[in-house]
């Protein structure tokens, strides 16, 4: 099935955009169903009320200001984005498991250079990266010892290592 802005009218081919409805069927509707069911939240709690303070319009002003910094200053860009990305998965542990995130094991796959290792160790979070690139990890001369050079395809870990694992800004 197919909608259109006009319901009563045919699709055409110019002028009107046709979009497919979102069946029970659709990749993207089992994906966010199969999700859902993984990260449920203990009886009573609700993931989303952990989200709401979040999403916000400071905050999205605020990375995106950061952002003229990427190239020339990527400590600004990159440690704010780091710190920001671990309220978001801190809120999202927390209203899936009712734990704090000190203390979990959290693995980065295309960890970059390390600006998110020292966030995650900030919060208390046992934190490893995996990076092929050896000179993204070197890129911005942090050293952490939990990095580990491997592809995300091919993950040099035994399944359920980490209690996290999350992927940001990988190509």
């Amino acid at each position: 099935m197919c909608i259109t802005p006009y319901p009563d009218s045919p699709p055409r081919t110019s002028g009107y955009v046709t979009i497919p409805s979102m069946t029970s069927a659709h990749p993207a509707r089992r994906f966010f169903r199969r999700v859902s069911t993984t990260l449920t939240a203990p009886a009573g709690n609700s993931t989303l009320r952990f989200w709401r303070p979040k999403a916000s319009l400071r905050r999205a002003v605020g990375l995106l200001s950061d952002f003229r910094y990427e190239q020339t200053r990527p400590d600004i860009f990159y440690g704010h984005l780091a710190e920001d990305t671990v309220g978001l998965i801190e809120a999202l542990w927390r209203g899936a498991t009712g734990r704090e995130l000190a203390g979990s094991k959290i693995l980065d796959v295309g960890g970059g250079p390390g600006y998110f290792g020292v966030a995650f160790g900030d919060a208390g979070a046992e934190y490893v990266t995996c990076e092929p690139d050896v000179g993204e990890m070197a890129a911005a001369g942090i050293t952490l010892a939990s990095s580990v050079r491997g592809s995300g395809m091919e993950l040099p870990f035994i399944d359920a290592a980490f209690d996290i694992t999350y992927s940001s800004n990988v190509a």
